[in-house]
């Protein structure tokens, strides 16, 4: 399937609308793409930050290139995360990932509660330089808190 026509997905524009925050850089093909949208995700980020105890000077240390997350069909998410590794092929039910090489969250929707998971994932890879196989549990209880 191509990618542009899982982009296109019902609710998901073929354009992408950016907005910019402090510290990630929201793509969102949802349709509408909230006007807070950057707000929204960064507000995560910050609960996120909070359950990991990853403080706010950590979080400007992190510096260049940005977070991205990129809001957009679940059946595109699935496509990306099968080609980069992350995830098996066939797989179903997907509504989010964190891509780690390319500092990326891939998301169906803002979901403070999906965010607050893959956002998460980031802080452990990117500040807290946890092995992979520790990661879910964390997360898990910052998506719950």
């Amino acid at each position: 399937m191509r990618l542009w026509a899982l982009l296109t997905a019902p609710g998901y524009a073929a354009q992408s609308r950016v907005r910019t925050g402090r510290w990630a850089v929201v793509e969102s093909y949802l349709d509408p793409t909230p006007p807070d949208a950057a707000a929204q995700v960064e507000r995560a980020l910050r609960r996120a930050a909070q359950a990991c105890g990853v403080t706010e000077a950590q979080l400007d240390a992190l510096g260049e290139p940005p977070l991205r997350v990129r809001v957009m069909a679940p059946s595109a998410i699935q496509e990306i995360g099968e080609k980069a590794g992350l995830l098996v092929p066939g797989g179903v039910g997907v509504h989010a990932l964190y891509y780690p090489q390319a500092r990326l969250v891939l998301t169906r929707d803002f979901d403070a509660g999906i965010l607050t998971h893959e956002l998460t994932h980031y802080l452990q890879d990117q500040v807290l330089h946890l092995p992979r196989a520790q990661w879910e549990r964390g997360a898990t209880a910052a998506e719950r808190a």
